[in-house]
């Protein structure tokens, strides 16, 4: 019997190491899977870190392209406005010009309207003269310039 109790206490002393030899392995199991975890996050950083600055260089050359042409875009905008502004100015002093044109057109055609007036009022009465034997009188107010009231005044007959 003291037999079997020592065979038994070598069976519990050799299975409680193995239970510590188990527990001891799986931990070596663990530390193991977890050293290698480490291992693949950092090789991803390093990665991800490698590929922005690749990333970020290829964009360097644009970027420093859009630097140098900003300026020249800027001028090219300003110049376009002031090219718009010039247009502005143009076709307002155009517009201004017709205006006055149409201005001086119709004041034309008004003092036209007049002399031919006064040249019918003339016709008329020379006319109505003939039809009743009167002399003719002229009406110098209804004359372009008042006729010949005016000092300095010539008819273009008397010329």
């Amino acid at each position: 019997m003291s037999q079997a109790r020592t065979d038994a206490g070598i069976r519990a002393d050799l299975t409680g190491k193995g239970i510590d030899f188990a527990r001891l392995d799986q931990n070596a199991r663990s530390k193991a899977r977890l050293d290698a975890l480490q291992q693949q996050a950092l090789e991803k950083q390093v990665t991800g870190r490698l590929a922005e600055t690749l990333l970020s260089g290829s964009y360097r050359g644009g970027q420093e392209l859009i630097r140098a042409t900003e300026p020249s875009i800027s001028l090219a905008d300003i110049a376009t406005v002031a090219g718009r502004q010039m247009g502005g100015y143009s076709r307002d002093l155009g517009s201004q010009y017709l205006d006055y044109d149409l201005a001086t057109e119709e004041q034309a055609v008004e003092l036209r309207r007049q002399s031919l007036k006064s040249l019918f009022d003339l016709l008329i009465a020379e006319e109505n003269q003939r039809a009743s034997r009167q002399p003719v009188v002229i009406n110098s107010s209804a004359m372009p310039g008042g006729g010949g009231s005016q000092p300095g005044f010539q008819w273009p007959w008397e010329i």
